[in-house]
């Protein structure tokens, strides 16, 4: 495809030799040369979005009429009559500036069009074209033609002056459309405005709304800082009741001391007084049995041991506190819903056996310590003495509704944890549970420090290996309790996914493990 370069170098060269334009010399009348370049070769093109040549003007062939028109309707007009056809998008651009800046003239470039291989065939002629060319010659004689130009210019006058009436009607018609648009946005605006009344009082109406939202939680704000002082005021009584409470358990455990140091002292008298046997023990009336004095030595420590409790675990109103939240798990396991006993091995005060029997279960209380058992039995509960294990053996299978016990498992050595859970999934009743509370060794207070404050606890258990010991002991839907939230069997468990090294100083410091015989 030819450039649009060499399209100009064409008209450019028909213009020197055909019009005014040109280098002046004299000479016979040039003949134009046909446009290759511009409309010989060049197949149309439609870039300008123009499928076809279309104008809603008649185009008259006569020359004046062709040069009365704006420049842009000229090329048009002249590829129109030419060429049958509309000019390419790029032509327009070069032909219009050359026209604008004066190295191309309408004459040179009608000429060019008419030569070229694309106009021949047609015969296309236009009126007052000749008389163009001749008066085009006339102009290049030296003095005739410069008289001819004046003569020229002074008669195309009028036309410039129509040129400049029609160009300035066409100004004043695009103002009244500007004007008319300014009229029509004028109303828009109006409409806008008229449409945003009603979202502008409904936004006038959210803020007065909003500001009496705020005078409320600043109300509210003033409740909750009389509150947060009624609170602080109650944490100050509550500091008093627990030193009060802290020097009472001071008594207590002087008053515990004072009976083991009794008791110690008795228990060497009746040692003495037993006579030397053999590792069988001697003949009933040679005296007391060597187990007799085993058992003073072991039930010796039983009162320090409940001073402990009271120091140490918390008085039996903030233990059964803690407990509460197990209830409706007890509730909601069959066997005892059912009717099935409860054994709470290591049951101590008695605190979780008055909460069954507040609640209606059946439950009974065993435990090692002969202090704990009678403090136990003086609330009227149903509690022996004697060990957990040894008494389970005893009892037939199935026969028990749940076994609980409240800080037990930390305290037994690992093969008797093992024996104690063979032992409730042998006498539990299909639907029975247990449910053992320990210290949680998640929480690093009680991992590193709290839980050494009992020094007859074996290791501490992380729920996990409690979890995984109930599974292989044949234990179903074994579930860790650390929050309150886990005793609803219906909801997931809580869980345990530390974040940073707080998370760990944040845990619960007891948890339980709850767990069903299929």
């Amino acid at each position: 495809m030819t450039s649009i370069d060499a399209i100009l170098e064409e008209i450019a060269r028909a213009s020197e030799a055909g019009s005014p334009a040109g280098s002046g010399q004299s000479g016979g009348e040039p003949k134009p040369k046909p446009l290759s370049g511009l409309v010989g070769r060049l197949p149309p093109d439609f870039a300008d979005g123009r499928a076809r040549h279309e104008r809603s003007r008649q185009i008259v062939p006569d020359w004046g009429a062709l040069c009365a028109v704006d420049d842009a309707s000229f090329i048009d007009d002249m590829y129109a009559l030419t060429l049958g056809r509309a000019p390419e998008s790029a032509a327009v651009r070069e032909l219009r500036d050359g026209l604008s800046t004066g190295r191309l003239d309408r004459l040179s470039i009608a000429l060019a069009l008419l030569g070229s291989d694309e106009a021949k065939g047609r015969q296309v002629e236009i009126r007052g074209l000749s008389m163009a060319r001749f008066t085009a010659r006339l102009h290049r004689l030296p003095v005739i033609g410069r008289v001819l130009r004046i003569v020229t210019a002074a008669m195309r006058l009028p036309w410039h002056l129509a040129v400049l009436e029609r160009r300035l009607a066409e100004i004043e018609n695009c103002h009244a459309r500007t004007v008319a648009d300014i009229d029509g946005m004028a109303g828009a605006v109006a409409q806008v405005q008229a449409a945003l009344r009603p979202a502008l009082a409904e936004i006038e109406n959210e803020l007065i709304e909003l500001r009496d939202v705020s005078e409320q939680l600043l109300h509210e704000d003033q409740e909750i800082r009389s509150w947060l002082e009624r609170l602080v005021d109650r944490v100050d009584d509550t500091q008093t009741r627990i030193t009060d409470v802290k020097a009472f358990a001071d008594a207590k455990l002087g008053e515990a001391k004072a009976t083991y140091q009794k008791t110690l002292a008795e228990t060497s008298a009746l040692k003495r007084l037993l006579p030397s046997t053999t590792q069988d023990g001697p003949v009933l009336g040679q005296g007391l049995p060597l187990s007799v004095a085993q058992q003073l030595d072991e039930h010796a420590l039983d009162d320090l041991y409940l001073a402990f409790e009271n120091k140490f675990r918390g008085s039996p109103e903030l233990i059964s506190a803690r407990s509460e939240r197990y209830l409706p798990m007890m509730a909601a396991t069959p066997a005892v819903a059912s009717g099935g006993l409860v054994l709470d091995i290591g049951s101590g005060r008695g605190e979780w056996l008055s909460l069954l029997t507040r609640e209606g279960h059946r439950c009974r209380g065993i435990d090692l310590n002969v202090a704990m058992v009678a403090a136990a039995q003086e609330h009227g509960h149903d509690v022996i003495s004697g060990d957990a294990i040894a008494y389970l053996q005893k009892q037939p299978d199935n026969s028990l509704g749940a076994i609980t016990g409240f800080h037990i498992v930390e305290h037994l050595p690992f093969r008797v944890l093992i024996e104690l859970l063979d032992q409730a999934h042998r006498t539990l009743m299909p639907g029975g549970a247990i449910l053992f509370e320990t210290p949680n060794p998640e929480c690093l207070i009680v991992g590193a420090c709290n839980f050494y404050y009992d020094p007859t606890h074996q290791n501490p258990l992380p729920p996990e290996l409690m979890r995984f010991l109930a599974e292989a002991r044949t234990f179903s839907s074994a579930r860790v309790i650390r929050l309150d939230q886990d005793c609803d069997l219906g909801k997931p468990e809580s869980g345990f996914t530390p974040v940073d090294v707080n998370s760990w100083f944040q845990m619960p410091m007891d948890y339980a493990l709850y767990a069903l015989k299929a």
